[in-house]
C-alpha cells in the first residue's frame, strides 16, 4: 500500500513468481545470529518473553507484525518485528534475510539500529531501536501546526539522510526502497534513520542484471520504469529528490497508479529527454517513439517553494541519465548547501564499512562495465 492508502504496483522480489535461492530459503539463522553478533539466541524461549515484554502492535507487514515493546533488563523502548519461520525452524523470507544481513553489519548514526534477534521454534524476532514515527507521519502532523515545514528543517532531514545513503552505498549496497515511511524520526533531537533493508541488494562491478520491480512507483527513477535491469545508486538519489520537494511541498510531484502514467508525469514536469539530456534514452527497454515530446515546466512550477540553491541542488539530482546524475557525497559537498548541518565526523571516518575498509562508493559518475546475463527466476534479485 502507498502512503495515500492505495495499492503500490511495488512487489517484493518474492512476490510473484520470484522464487529465493536454495540458500535464502534454508538459511540458517542461527548461524546468521552468531555472524552478526548476536548472542541472545542462545536463550529460550521463554527467557525471551521475560526479556521483552510486547505493549501493543504498531504496523504490520507481508512477512509479520511490528510490535512497540519494552527491554526488561533496560527499561528502553524498543520496536520488535515478528516473523513466522518454516516449520523446521530454519527457513526465511529473502526479503527478511536480507534486511537482517544489511542492518547487522552496519553502524551509522543515521540508519535505524537493528539491537538483537531472537531466535525461536515457529518464529524469530528482530528486535530495533524504538523511534516516534516515519517521515510521513511527522510531516502530517506538522501540517496540522504550520502550513509547510521549516526550510532549515528539511534541509537538517535531507543532510541527514544524504549522510545515512553515503555510508550504505560506500557499503556496496543500494537500498531500492527509499520513501518517507522507510525513513524514521528521533522528534526530541531531530534525528533521522533509514530503515527497511528489505529490497536492499549488494551491487557488484562489473554490474549484474537486477530486477527492475523495485522502489516504490511515486519514488522510481526513469529508467526503471523503462526497463533497465542493470543500474546503480543513482536510483536512490532520484528518490531521494522526489523526497526532497514532497518535503517542502506537503504533496509529491510524481503520484501515478501506473508505470506509463509515472512516466508521463516525469516527461511533463522535466521535459521529455532526448538525445542531448540522455544520450541512452532511444536504448531503454520500453522506449518508444510514440512518447509525447513535452517541454520542461518551470522549477517554480514543480516546487514553488523551493528556494534557489535547492532548485540548483534538486537540477542535479533528477538528471535523467543517470550516470550524470550526482552521488550522495557530491551533494553534502555542493556549494556549502549542507555546512551548518553536516557531521563531519562522519565524513571523515575513515574505516565504516562492514569489510573493515573503506570502500569507494560506486558513484553515478564512474564509468562501469556492464555483464550482460540472462534472467532466469531463480536469478532476478
Amino acid at each position: 500500500m502507498n502512503q495515500r492508502g492505495q495499492p503500490s504496483s511495488r512487489r517484493r522480489e518474492d512476490d510473484e513468481g520470484y522464487q529465493a535461492r536454495p540458500s535464502e530459503q534454508k538459511a540458517d539463522v542461527r548461524i546468521l545470529c552468531k555472524k552478526l553478533g548476536l548472542e541472545n539466541q542462545k536463550s529460550n524461549t521463554c527467557s525471551h518473553k521475560q526479556i521483552y515484554k510486547l505493549t501493543h502492535i504498531i504496523g504490520e507487514g507481508t512477512y509479520g507484525v511490528v510490535h512497540r515493546g519494552v527491554d526488561t533488563r533496560s527499561n528502553r523502548m524498543v520496536a520488535i518485528k515478528q516473523m513466522a519461520l518454516d516449520p523446521d525452524g530454519q527457513g526465511l523470507p529473502s526479503v527478511a534475510l536480507r534486511e537482517i544481513t544489511h542492518l547487522g553489519q552496519m553502524d551509522h548514526k543515521n540508519i535505524v539500529n537493528m539491537l538483537d534477534l531472537v531466535v525461536a521454534e515457529k518464529h524469530m524476532m528482530v528486535v530495533f531501536e524504538y523511534l516516534d514515527m516515519d517521515l510521513r507521519q511527522y510531516q502530517n502532523n506538522q501540517m496540522k501546526k504550520v502550513k509547510y515545514l521549516p526550510f532549515e528543517t528539511i534541509r537538517l532531514f535531507l543532510c541527514q539522510m544524504l549522510q545515512g545513503l553515503s555510508y550504505i552505498h560506500s557499503c556496496s549496497v543500494i537500498h531500492r526502497d527509499m520513501k518517507p515511511q522507510n525513513v524514521l524520526v528521533d522528534v526530541k533531537n531531530m534525528v533521522v534513520k533509514i530503515g527497511d533493508f528489505g529490497l536492499a541488494r549488494i551491487y557488484t562491478v562489473p554490474l549484474r542484471e537486477m530486477t527492475n520491480e523495485v522502489v516504490t512507483l511515486w519514488y522510481r527513477a526513469p529508467e526503471l520504469l523503462l526497463g533497465t535491469e542493470l543500474y546503480t545508486t543513482s536510483t536512490d538519489v532520484w528518490s531521494l529528490a522526489v523526497m526532497f520537494i514532497e518535503l517542502m511541498e506537503n504533496n509529491c510531484p510524481f503520484n501515478p497508479d501506473c508505470e506509463i502514467r509515472a512516466l508521463h508525469m516525469i516527461f511533463q514536469a522535466l521535459g521529455t529527454p532526448n538525445a542531448l539530456t540522455w544520450p541512452d534514452f532511444a536504448n531503454q527497454k520500453h522506449f518508444c517513439d510514440a512518447f509525447p515530446k513535452w517541454a520542461a515546466k518551470s522549477w517554480k512550477e514543480i516546487s514553488p517553494h523551493a528556494p534557489p540553491l535547492a532548485i540548483e541542488l534538486l537540477k542535479l539530482m533528477l538528471v535523467y541519465d543517470p550516470s550524470k546524475r550526482i552521488s550522495c557525497d557530491e551533494a553534502l559537498c555542493y556549494k556549502d548547501f549542507f555546512k551548518a548541518h553536516i557531521d563531519q565526523r562522519l565524513m571523515d571516518e575513515p574505516d565504516t564499512s562492514p569489510s573493515g575498509l573503506r570502500l569507494n562508493p560506486l558513484s553515478p559518475r564512474t564509468p562501469v562495465s556492464f555483464k550482460k546475463t540472462k534472467l532466469t527466476p531463480t536469478s532476478a534479485h
